[in-house]
């Protein structure tokens, strides 16, 4: 059970970390004659697993066929696919929701190409962009920021529970060898993001902010600590108003 739930963890990782990436989807026109193999080089692409994981990644780019494309956030076109954008559907169905192996995903261009023999002359693919094309469609600096600092602190902890569960089960180092390294993998690619990011000025400004605010909060937090353990410390004071004397008793007049 542990073992399922920390695959299903690296996979909502890999999720998070591609969601601030541009969304763009590319319809590809088949010829009517395909050849009986069609392959990710009949339509342009070289496409490899990053560290033989369900994530995929354009390597090379070539002569394209016929293609419109488009991007889901905005309608806006795409000139072009560039070498390292990730591959993260095709068709219906989604890469990062249901991974699939490489060797899959290759079967499923073959069936494309079956399918437009035919009549059926067009596959969908749907593209990630990283890097200066981190989208803040809908989120603050901050709170992308936030999100990489989160991303980084997760994988972190799924890499110490990764060693627990290795230390428990030797049998398991070789299975999650792959889910491991990408974890390293998203790890150095949320800070390489980030940094791409601090060379834009508002994001500039709001690390230093989220610092400041952070240093802020932190102070106001331990001073009403402070306080607190002061009133449980103090022993009550009692006040004299010279209505009683020393023993408490009601003085007569």
């Amino acid at each position: 059970m542990a073992l399922r739930l920390w695959r299903v963890e690296v996979v909502l990782v890999v999720q998070k970390l591609l969601s601030l990436g541009s969304t763009y989807q590319v319809r590809y026109l088949l010829s009517e004659a395909p050849p009986d193999d069609v392959k990710f080089q009949d339509v342009g692409l070289k496409v490899a697993a990053v560290v033989n994981s369900h994530v995929f990644q354009v390597t090379e780019t070539q002569n394209e066929p016929p293609m419109v494309g488009t991007s889901t956030d905005d309608g806006s076109s795409i000139c072009s696919i560039e070498a390292g954008d990730y591959l993260v559907g095709m068709g219906v169905d989604d890469f990062l929701v249901c991974p699939r192996s490489l060797e899959q995903v290759e079967q499923d261009v073959t069936a494309a190409g079956v399918e437009a023999a035919r009549g059926e002359m067009a596959v969908v693919l749907r593209f990630v962009r990283m890097g200066a094309f981190v989208r803040d469609v809908g989120r603050t600096p901050g709170n992308i920021l936030s999100i990489l600092d989160e991303l980084k602190s997760t994988c972190e902890n799924l890499l110490t529970r990764y060693e627990l569960l290795a230390a428990e089960n030797e049998a398991v180092v070789e299975e999650l060898r792959s889910s491991k390294e990408l974890l390293k993998y998203v790890k150095i690619m949320g800070c390489e993001a980030r940094k791409t990011l601090m060379e834009d000025p508002k994001f500039k400004f709001a690390d230093k902010f989220r610092a400041w605010y952070g240093d802020m909060r932190r102070n106001a937090e331990e001073a009403a600590v402070n306080v607190t353990d002061l009133q449980q410390q103090s022993p009550r004071l009692s006040v004299n108003d010279g209505s009683t004397d020393d023993h408490g008793k009601i003085r007569q007049h």
